[in-house]
This record gives C-alpha cells, sequence and structure tokens, in this order.
C-alpha cells in the first residue's frame, strides 16, 4: 500500500461480510493520506524490498537479552515492564542498561552514550552521515538505530528504508528498532485501533523487507498491551512466532458449517498453544490448499460433518460435526503437540 501498487482492497474476515467494511474503509483513508507523500528515490545499494532477504546486522546483548544477527526479532516496551516483552526503555535510563535518545545533532549520541550501556538513536536518513563517526568510535554494540518520523516529503516506510539503506553504503551494521507511535502517525488524534492498522503496515511492511530487529508500539497507555499487539504484528509478518496461529477462510455459499462459531471454539481450547498453527476451513472445494502450511486441519466434508487433516494428509473422515472439535483436540494430543492450559 505504502508502495502505491494496487487499485482494490480486498479483505477477508471470519467474521460476517459486514465487520470488512470498516477495515477496508480505514485502509482507503490511509491510501488517500499517503498520496500526498512519496516513496523512496531510487536506491543502488543494492537493497531489494520485493524479495524477502534478511538484513544482516551485528549483535547487541540488552538486559541479557541477545538482538540482531541470527536471533528473532525482540519486542520493547516504553515505560514499563511487561512480561510479554524482553525488555524495556525510556528516555530518563530508569530500566536498566537501554536509553532511548532523539539524536538531532551528533552531541545528542555522545550524550547519550555516556549514560547507558546501550542507546537506541532515533536520528533522520539524512542526517546519518554527520553520526556515522560516532557510531564507528563506539563501543561495539552500543547503538541501535531507529528510523525518525519521515522527513524529505518521505512516508514513514520509505524513511525506515532510507535510514537502512545510507546504514549500508555507510557501513553501519547496527540494529534497528522498529517504533511506531504519534509522530509516524498520518491521522491526527486517531484511536487506538486506527493506529493498530497504521502500525501494522508499518511494521509488517518493514519486517516483511527483512528489516527490524526490535518492534516496540506505543499506540496503547498499558505496556502490556502494546507488547502483546507488537508480537501479534510480528506474527502476522512471520517475522517470529509467539503464540498459536489460525488460518481461517470467510463464510461463502460453499462452507458447509458455522464456521464463525466453530473457529471461535477452537481458538477458546487451541490459544495456549504455542507455536502451532491450525486450518479451519469451510469446504473441502480450496480449504486444504490455503491451509498447506498448518500443523493441523478443521474441513468441512460434507453437510454436518468434518475432515481432520495433519499437515497436507487427512487423517480423519465425516466426523459429526458435534464431535469434530473434540476429535481434533486428541490429534494434537496423540501427536505430541499439547500442553495443558495455565489454570490463571
Amino acid at each position: 500500500m505504502f508502495d502505491g501498487i494496487g487499485d482494490t482492497i480486498r479483505v477477508s474476515l471470519t467474521e460476517d461480510p459486514v465487520e470488512e467494511v470498516p477495515v477496508a474503509i480505514e485502509f482507503a483513508r490511509l491510501i488517500d493520506k499517503v498520496r500526498a507523500q512519496k516513496a523512496v528515490a531510487q536506491i543502488d545499494e543494492g537493497l531489494d524490498f520485493y524479495s524477502y532477504n534478511r538484513r544482516k546486522c551485528g549483535e547487541v546483548e540488552i538486559n541479557g537479552v541477545k538482538v540482531g544477527a541470527d536471533s528473532v526479532p525482540s519486542v520493547a516496551v516504553f515505560g514499563g515492564e511487561d512480561e510479554h516483552a524482553e525488555f524495556s526503555f525510556d528516555t530518563l535510563n530508569r530500566c536498566g542498561d537501554f536509553y532511548f535518545a532523539k539524536c538531532q545533532e551528533p552531541c545528542d549520541l555522545e550524550d547519550a552514550l555516556k549514560h547507558a550501556k546501550v542507546v537506541a538513536a532515533e536520528i533522520e536518513a539524512d542526517k546519518l552521515i554527520d553520526f556515522s563517526g560516532i557510531i564507528r568510535n563506539a563501543p561495539r554494540g552500543s547503538v541501535v538505530l531507529v528510523p525518525s518520523a519521515p522527513t524529505g516529503g518521505r512516508h514513514s516506510v520509505g524513511e525506515a528504508r532510507m535510514l537502512v539503506a545510507k546504514a549500508k553504503k555507510l557501513h553501519l551494521d547496527c540494529p534497528v528498532m522498529l517504533k511506531f507511535d504519534d509522530s509516524k502517525s498520518l491521522i491526527p488524534n486517531a484511536d487506538e485501533a486506527s493506529k493498530l492498522t497504521e502500525a501494522s503496515i508499518y511494521l509488517g511492511s518493514l519486517f516483511t523487507d527483512g528489516i527490524g530487529d526490535i518492534a516496540s508500539l506505543e499506540i496503547s497507555k498499558s505496556p502490556k498491551r502494546n507488547a502483546e499487539l507488537a508480537l501479534a504484528i510480528l506474527q502476522g509478518a512471520r517475522a517470529r512466532k509467539s503464540k498459536a496461529e489460525y488460518i481461517a477462510c470467510p463464510s461463502c455459499g460453499r462452507t458447509l458449517y458455522n464456521i464463525q462459531e466453530t473457529a471461535a471454539k477452537i481458538k477458546a481450547r487451541t490459544s495456549h498453544l504455542k507455536g502451532l498453527t491450525i486450518g479451519i476451513m469451510g469446504c473441502i472445494v480450496n480449504g486444504p490448499g490455503e491451509m498447506s502450511d498448518a500443523d493441523f486441519g478443521y474441513v468441512g466434508g460434507a453437510p454436518g460433518k468434518i475432515n481432520l487433516y495433519k499437515n497436507k494428509q487427512c487423517v480423519e473422515i465425516n466426523i459429526p460435526q458435534e464431535e469434530a472439535i473434540e476429535h481434533l483436540i486428541d490429534l494434537i494430543k496423540a501427536s505430541g503437540r499439547w500442553v495443558e492450559p495455565d489454570e490463571k
């Protein structure tokens, strides 16, 4: 969307179709805002934003957590601790060794490096060359780059891409923290739902480009909420799995059962299973193909009957619908992928 590609918006949710309309309207509203901006000009640094190739960078250790290199992306929260995030940060260095600083001039970064072991430095892409000497002379693993709010008429994704391109040209291999807050929003005073849509586009676009080592959101007053949403975006971008994932089709004329109700029941029983993917498909026409990368599949085989899949193989057929969820649970258990939910 931020690349200006596409003329039609298609939203598919496992919900009543009318619930898809507000989401499409939200996307259209953002597209109108993006039209007033521009994408990054031609970048000749060997970066291909249309094929996935994770950016190579050095490793940083923050409060015992390794960031960058081959590590999965981490989640950081601003101004408070949370069990869902690897670490937290603030501008006053109250939260350990990780210090965030908006760096307008090189002296801002020099000062920040005196106060913390690792500095997340928000720097405008067009100014990065002015900071390159300080970054090279700083202790290795002490600087994380943070793309700033858009400058030069670029949009937020373009700004981040430009920062990474210039870092490559300057031979700076610092990890990158993608931080979404009000400064990157196209819609002033937006509610949380609208901010989440923008954050998903911003973080999702860049992580699918292969850019990003830390994800951070500031769209809620709750650090826990921000961490949970950041993890959800990382999972949607296939950058990190932290919970069960569901591949479910929207209902259509071929759907052989109430897929919305059934999906809710399956999620209620299995949402505590981490790293597991379950396909919930209405029929056998498209279902097995669409869920081909799922660990387990629940597919309408005939009116009132369900077929169960393990990976791409159908292992049970024509189970009465009222018994099918229990059969699915038994299949997960027999495969050694079940754990009991925490009573909390």
